[in-house]
């Protein structure tokens, strides 16, 4: 049987399980289940709350240090990369798949001077947007410059200043350059006694020993620990399971984030039967409880496969897996608005 039948069939099997899910017009392309944006939209009837999205603006005086940084090819807009991401874009981008109430910001790799300053801008949004788009329900914001770097007794007045923006309920540090064991601990620790969420965007091998050393500290894992989602390696893909079930045994990990791969694939595919393997694993490992659906716009998009191409490609994975309708509406939403506190607007 070659490559082309064999993966027809394990479309149709797709199908077959999530029939509510999955449209006739899901085609197989070369060596890619390909999920067609071209098909009429199929409703989930789910209330959705995306755990990572970005906005950019060209007008907000923010200097985005990732627009200077990413490669041409990879640029969602014309180069220097640097574009209007509005709510009413994504919106557009999301409508046609999923009806999404509520987003989690996420930061945009801003200036670091200019870390409360994109924060407070996106406050801004929040406070004043239509209440037809979703509404921004948590920020996840850059820390203040020094973070993780400097004694976090020297940053009291910055960490402070965070007050000034409710929706503030986690924040991302970089661990790109960091002080010593001693400073990296107290400063994750003192994030945990105000009450902030870690977002975790850092090697996999690198994080159990970081959220063993603040267990009062609650954490996000974003981007699927960054899998390597195309590998054809058994003993890869088993390797990454084996460390994702090693850090599913610390509590203080509240959210593995399903999502931000799809830089991975190119030519408007998801390759399902790739994705499918970590995402099973993730599951199992961490359990319907602490999963989280993660959009990752706007870098969704081509020549990655879109928004709709995800959602759809997640969904029928998830059914594959025999996820219910309960456990779809916790890992799309439900889990998501625990972990980031919507609906809370303090900050201790």
């Amino acid at each position: 049987m070659n490559t082309l039948t064999v993966l027809a069939h394990v479309a149709v099997l797709l199908q077959a399980l999530a029939p509510s899910d999955v449209t006739a017009s899901d085609v197989v392309r070369g060596s890619t289940t390909l999920l067609d944006d071209t098909a009429p939209p199929t409703p989930f009837n789910l209330k959705v709350a995306d755990a990572h999205v970005h906005l950019i603006s060209t007008t907000n005086g923010v200097d985005y240090l990732w627009a200077k940084l990413v490669p041409p090819g990879q640029c969602p807009c014309k180069p220097p990369c640097l574009c209007n991401w509005t709510l009413a874009d994504y919106v557009a981008t999301s409508a046609p798949t999923l009806d999404v109430s509520t987003v989690i910001f996420c930061e945009v790799d801003a200036a670091h001077s200019q870390w409360l300053a994109e924060a407070k801008w996106v406050q801004s949004i929040a406070d004043s947007a239509s209440t037809d788009l979703p509404r921004i329900g948590a920020i996840i914001a850059q820390p203040p410059p020094g973070f993780l770097s400097v004694p976090v007794g020297g940053l009291t007045a910055a960490l402070d200043s965070m007050r000034l923006v409710p929706l503030i309920t986690a924040v991302r540090p970089s661990f790109a350059s960091v002080g010593s064991a001693a400073v990296v601990k107290d400063s994750l620790d003192e994030l945990g006694r105000r009450g902030l969420v870690v977002d975790l965007n850092m090697p996999l091998v690198d994080m159990a020993s970081v959220v063993q050393g603040s267990p009062a500290t609650r954490f996000v894992i974003e981007h699927m620990a960054k899998a390597n989602v195309t590998t054809v390696d058994p003993g890869i893909v088993a390797a990454w399971t084996a460390k994702i079930k090693a850090l599913a045994q610390f509590t203080n990990i509240e959210c593995f984030q399903l999502g931000g791969v799809m830089h991975a694939f190119h030519g408007g595919a998801v390759d399902t039967i790739a994705v499918s393997r970590f995402v099973s694993a993730a599951v199992a490992a961490f359990g319907w409880g602490r999963v989280c659906f993660e959009g990752n716009w706007f870098f969704n998009g081509a020549p990655q496969p879109t928004y709709g191409q995800w959602a759809r490609a997640l969904v029928a994975i998830l059914r594959q897996i025999g996820a219910t309708d309960a456990n779809l509406q916790a890992a799309f939403h439900d889990n998501t608005l625990r972990v980031y506190t919507v609906n809370h607007t303090r900050i201790n």
